[in-house]
């Protein structure tokens, strides 16, 4: 059994991006992840928040900038440690493109893409991963019957590729004193981050440590425009018609090849 997850991510307005993502593993793997981080955060007096130490807010604001990053790198150290074999997944929505490609479209229109798509690739995942099915959770907040009809929408879609069917078995709900919600933040925020500075900053450190964990795809102005040509940019059918490059693809490189096959 996968046990994944997640929280999401943006600007105040959800103006620029909306990223959905998070943290999965085995069962035991989880475990150790959840021993690890509370051990990690055990001077803290709440639970962690990304943004909130990043930028010195709430619980950190009499904490110097060295301090908030030594944090920060402790964690991102224990979610790159090789012997526990943590995965990061995000999805990310340009909101400008969103709404460039779907004039007239719903505020919230972004984010259902990048719930949906974030969902369907774990399905994926766990197909790869033979008969894994997916537990997941996700924070609780405002936004959770979008998240259930998001999740729903996917664990109950008849795949016209039958090996995804019944892979996500579970969603459920928890808040941030469930220390593995904490991880899913910072993962989140990392997935957000990257397209918010690319071209801008060069990439965080912690995700250069991440790198070989991590699986971020962000929606591109010509990806969405062939989601639109499929159907109903929020409908899963057309989510699962989109092809393989659509999701997180596996890099193998040597010193004469470099091949991509789909996740």
């Amino acid at each position: 059994m996968i046990h994944a997850y997640f929280d999401d991510s943006s600007d105040s307005s959800r103006a620029k991006f909306v990223a959905c993502g998070g943290v999965f593993g085995e069962a035991f793997n989880m475990t150790v992840l959840d021993n690890l981080w509370v051990k990690a955060t055990a001077q803290l007096e709440k639970p962690f928040r990304s943004t909130d130490c990043e930028c010195g807010y709430d619980q950190f604001r009499d904490w110097i900038v060295e301090q908030r990053r030594d944090l920060i790198t402790k964690l991102v150290d224990v979610l790159s440690d090789e012997a526990i074999q943590i995965n990061v997944v995000g999805s990310v929505v340009p909101v400008v493109l969103y709404q460039k490609v779907f004039p007239g479209s719903q505020k919230g229109a972004p984010y259902q893409l990048a719930l949906r798509h974030l969902f369907m690739q774990m399905a994926r995942i766990a197909r790869r991963k033979g008969r894994e099915r997916v537990e997941c959770w996700f924070e609780r907040g405002s936004s959770d019957a979008d998240v259930k009809r998001a999740f729903d929408d996917v664990a109950q879609l008849r795949f016209k590729d039958g090996s995804l069917r019944h892979r996500l078995k579970r969603l459920n709900f928890g808040d941030k004193q469930v220390s593995l919600l904490q991880a899913a933040d910072l993962a989140a925020r990392e997935a957000y981050k990257v397209h918010e500075n690319f071209g801008v900053r060069p990439f965080r450190k912690g995700l250069l440590r991440l790198w070989g964990h991590l699986g971020i795809v962000a929606w591109t102005e010509d990806s969405l425009r062939r989601l639109g040509s499929i159907g109903d940019p929020l409908s899963a059918a057309t989510l699962a018609a989109m092809p393989d490059d659509t999701f997180m693809m596996e890099v193998k490189v040597t010193l004469w090849s470099r091949e991509v096959f789909p996740i």
